[in-house]
Order: structure tokens, then sequence, then C-alpha cells
């Protein structure tokens, strides 16, 4: 019964991110052309995407659009809505229309800094609209930040930070209908683990389905804490002593070894449509 809405930041055939949420049946795949159209009357500032403050500047319109049609009974429908943002990846720099960070000269501190600011518009929209009293947001991220020099130059000083493409990602919920604590430990969890918690957080019938993760509310106190991830070729065991990478030269440890053997079986089982409980 949900509207379910994809806001691509690219343009047009610019990230195939479009065609990938068109194959998933997204009712509307809005791309980078659309919302200059709907909402902004100005081209994108990237080359190949819209900035930042564009995205959110067109979520703001889009969520007017939504607001009024909640008001009208006879078009009152629950939406699913997700965006995809570009300028927080590596390497990228903000636009003419970013707000820098102010105390360093860095890209990278600019690109969070500026996205930072870019949500911030768009919380203090949401607050004062009616949205904000029956609408869950999520913000997450599929995975860290890239790794690259420059932003393992940002973080030097921390203490715990390895340098991986799966280290640690948000997961921050606003739920008007619920009491959230402060803080969940979500005990390890990878982002495997993300779908299967969204479904058992929003009470969705559980049935047979090709998640391997489990629902990070789901307390097993027999299963240790401790997950997988893959990034590229690599793959990784995430646990209590931090994230463990395979060695590329096979100098494994027995417990690596098995993480080898079932991310490949895993990969097997989802390239024949055969990765199911039975």
């Amino acid at each position: 019964g949900y509207e379910t809405i994809f806001l691509d930041t690219h343009r047009r055939d610019a990230g195939f991110v479009d065609e990938m949420m068109a194959e998933l049946e997204f009712d509307q795949v809005i791309n980078a052309e659309d919302v200059v159209d709907r909402y902004l009357g100005e081209e994108p500032l990237r080359r190949d995407s819209l900035s930042d403050n564009q995205l959110f500047d067109g979520l703001i319109g889009l969520l007017k659009e939504l607001e009024l049609n909640q008001q009208d009974d006879d078009n009152s429908r629950p939406f699913f809505l997700s965006l995809y943002n570009l300028e927080t990846h590596a390497f990228q720099k903000i636009r003419k229309d970013g707000k820098p960070y102010p105390l360093k000269d860095d890209y990278v501190l600019d690109s969070i800094h500026n996205y930072d600011y870019a949500f911030g518009r768009f919380w203090n929209y949401f607050r004062e609209s009616a949205l904000f009293r029956n609408t869950i947001v999520v913000f997450t991220s599929d995975h860290a930040h890239y790794p690259d020099r420059d932003f393992r130059e940002v973080v030097r000083n921390e203490s715990d930070y390895q340098p991986y493409f799966v280290d640690r990602i948000p997961l921050v919920i606003h739920d008007p209908g619920r009491d959230l604590p402060a803080q969940f430990d979500a005990r390890f969890a990878s982002s495997v683990d993300f779908a299967p918690t969204m479904a058992h957080y929003l009470g969705l019938e559980n049935s047979a389905n090709p998640f391997v993760g489990n629902s990070i509310f789901e307390r097993n106190p027999q299963k240790p804490p401790k997950s997988l991830a893959s990034a590229d070729l690599e793959h990784y065991l995430i646990s209590p002593g931090g994230i463990t990478a395979s060695d590329p030269l096979g100098n494994n440890s027995e417990e690596m070894e098995y993480v080898d053997y079932l991310r490949k079986t895993l990969r097997q089982l989802e390239r024949h449509d055969r990765l199911w409980p039975d």
C-alpha cells in the first residue's frame, strides 16, 4: 500500500542507480533532470549529478508535494522515500553552493561539513512540517568513507580507526511513534543485517527471503557478536577485537579460512538464485 520513491542525485544514465531502482520496481525514480524541472529551476552544479545542497532542496520540494497529498484524504497514501547523495564520496569537492569547513582548508572536511549543513537545512524544514508527527526517518550509509590517503590524514589521531571500507557506519532512527533509547548496541552487525533489521523494526510479516543477515533486535545468546563483510574482492571478520581482513597471500587463520569459504559459497548460491533457508 506504500508509494515507493527513489531520489537519485545523478543525471539520467550517469550512475546506473536509476536503472537499478527501476529494476527493483520503485513507483517513481526521480533523477537530477527531474529535480531541476520540478523544484530547482537551475541546472545541476556537477557534471554528473546535483550538488548535495541541490539534492536536499529537491527533497524538500518533493516532501512539500507529499505533505499536500496527505492533507487530501482522497489522495492520501503512505510513502517510502529513499535518496542517494554523491559529494561525501572519496575525491569529491563541494560546488559553489557548498558550505566549507571553517577551521581548516581541507576538501575532505569540506565535503562532510557541507553534507551536515545540507542535511540540517532539510531537518529544519522537516521539524516544522506535518510529516514530523507521523514519519520515520532512518539515517544510514551503505559503507564507510573510502580510506584514501586524504581521509586517513583527517582521522590519523583516531586511535580505533582501521582503514577499511567496512569501518563503522551510522544508524540513526527518528520515530515519533516510539520512545527509543539514545543508543543501542548492534553487537558488531554489518550492512547485511540492515534489511532484516528494518523489516523487524517495522513489524513486517516474516517469510522466506534471500537475506543472509539477521535483525540486530533479535538477541541470540548462542550467536557470538561477529559478522562478515565484503568490499571489492576482500572479505572481513568484524568482532569485538576489531576488523580482521583476509590475507591476499592466503596466510589466514582457520577462522578467516572459514570466512573465505562462506563468502564464496554465498556468492555462488546468490548467483544461481539459490540463496534460501532450505
